[in-house]
């Protein structure tokens, strides 16, 4: 789907809301009537190839711009990496759009007015796309920052009726199917809600939309810096374009208002380099969280999303933990929020209560001596009694269950595992063999993953390889719901520091991985 300007000598009327006149599910693509882009100007707007597909337009968008908007999540990404433009460009056969790599091989052109001028602008490569759960609306994630090209702001209202606004994408002229300049026009507000605008042509002759680009920006501002954006335009009549009969001119736009705090969460950058990570739902939203030591001692709070696998800016919650060594995530207080639980090298074992807000209370303690001798720790729930209780090696190879109770403290423990289990790294619980009962998934010497199933009762059965090799090299891993399938995933830190999701099934077999960015 593409977006051009035409020129058109005929004015026409529209009458009644736009928005309940256009047809259902016509993209709409261009500006007729409008008028090139000298170089240099709109640098902003973005050109997006969609394999063979499709072609769309965007906006570079200024993610510093909206931190005002994030609230406590304020922390944003520095350097313009996302554009944004229809989500409806991404569609693959009829389907909704899905977040993730392209379903094709897309790339970007920003700060290039015409496409054939190789010495101005950028062309990268998209890596993500994210959409909006219920407007025509994508972010899309660039393989490195855009330098040179001001990126455009995001507006903080609605636009009334009657504002003029401006609208630019490359596209199809009157005598071209393709095109090769960016073109933009002006266009009247008719009318707008909480989601869209309705937009008409302005000027002598009317401008109107062709086909050419959806995702084309709707934004005010001078031919500078200072362009702000309010919309995207999704739908049109596409009077006056090549080859089109429709003599109707209006056009609908995807608003933006209301998008900073989704937008600023999705374009925050993601974990990396963690030495130790956990997961949990520690901010009350029920979207799974993670939780992660950095080399310094600091422990960060990255608050998961809608969007699955993605995480939103991070907080920190805590300092000092390089004095411990381990931790883990459950519920060991009775509140039903998650707590995190720590061992110091002095051998004590604390918690530290979860509030369900991203912070924790003072911390109880829970163990008095020997956690130090302990080579992993983890949380699971293994003897069927609603309560979490800690899974631990000692330095014998020996695996121990001490279960949980309402009150913080534990019951004795209870042997599951006789020998072997010290040569095991990155011992975690998580349920993968769709029976209902906790599993534990290791790794061995030769880099293998193993799956334990779990029994019901603080027992496991024999183990099953789901993963072949290559996993020695990791640095550290956690087991959470990501990705929002219902199923179990792995999310694991390698050795250079990178992120992936390992996505699991409805067997205890993962699916290819996906580097989280």
């Amino acid at each position: 789907m593409r977006f051009v300007v035409r020129r058109r000598h005929a004015a026409v009327l529209v009458a009644g809301l736009v928005a309940t006149l256009l047809p259902a599910g016509t993209p709409a693509y261009g500006v007729a009537n409008g008028e090139p882009v000298a170089a240099g100007t709109y640098g902003f707007v973005a050109h997006l190839r969609i394999g063979d597909v499709r072609a769309c337009s965007g906006a570079l968008v200024d993610t510093e711009s909206i931190s005002d908007q994030l609230g406590a999540f304020a922390a944003v990404p520095s350097g313009p990496r996302w554009v944004l433009t229809a989500a409806s460009c991404f569609a693959r056969d009829g389907q909704p759009t899905r977040s993730g790599p392209p379903p094709w091989p897309t790339t970007v052109t920003v700060g290039r007015a015409n496409l054939l001028a190789e010495d101005a602008g950028v062309v990268l490569q998209a890596t993500d796309v994210i959409s909006h759960p219920d407007r025509d609306v994508a972010l899309v994630r660039l393989a490195s920052p855009v330098a040179g090209v001001t990126a455009a702001s995001l507006a903080s209202h609605t636009l009334p009726a009657g504002t003029d606004v401006r609208v630019a994408g490359y596209g199809r002229t009157e005598t071209e199917w393709v095109s090769d300049r960016l073109d933009s026009g002006v266009f009247t507000v008719q009318a707008a809600d909480e989601q869209s605008y309705g937009l008409t042509g302005a000027g002598t002759p009317l401008v109107s939309a062709c086909k050419g680009d959806a995702g084309a920006p709707m934004f005010r501002g001078d031919a500078g810096t200072s362009a702000v954006l309010y919309g995207l335009i999704s739908t049109s009549f596409q009077a006056g374009c090549l080859a089109a009969t429709e003599t109707r001119n209006g056009a609908t736009a995807a608003g933006l208002q209301g998008l900073g705090g989704w937008i600023g969460a999705n374009a925050a950058d993601q974990p990396t380099a963690l030495v130790r990570l956990e997961q949990g739902e520690l901010t009350g939203d029920a979207y799974t969280d993670l939780l992660g030591v950095d080399a310094n001692g600091y422990l960060w709070l990255y608050p998961g999303l809608a969007t699955p696998a993605r995480f939103g800016p991070r907080l920190r919650v805590g300092s000092g933990w390089t004095a411990m060594v381990h931790m883990t995530v459950g519920e060991f207080t009775g509140d039903n929020y998650a707590d995190v639980v720590g061992g110091d090298r002095d051998g004590k074992l604390f918690v530290y209560p979860g509030r369900g807000t991203a912070g924790f209370g003072s911390r109880i303690q829970i163990g008095n001596s020997g956690w130090t001798a302990m080579v992993d720790l983890d949380t699971g729930e293994f003897n069927e009694d609603a309560y979490d209780d800690i899974l631990a090696i000692d330095s014998a190879g020996k695996l121990w269950v001490y279960p949980g109770r309402s009150d913080g403290k534990l019951d004795p423990r209870v042997e599951i595992g006789a020998w072997g289990w010290a040569a095991l790294v990155h011992v975690t619980a998580g349920e993968f063999n769709e029976d209902g009962r906790e599993d534990v998934l290791a790794i061995d010497s030769a880099g293998k993953l193993w799956m334990y199933p779990g029994l019901g009762t603080p027992g496991l059965g024999s183990r099953i390889p789901i993963g072949n090799s290559g996993w020695a090299t990791m640095r550290t891993f956690t087991v959470g719901e990501f990705n929002r399938d219902a199923y179990n995933d792995v999310l694991v830190f390698d050795k250079d520091g990178k992120l992936w999701l390992y996505p699991g099934t409805n067997t205890p077999n993962l699916a290819p991985r996906m580097e989280i960015r």
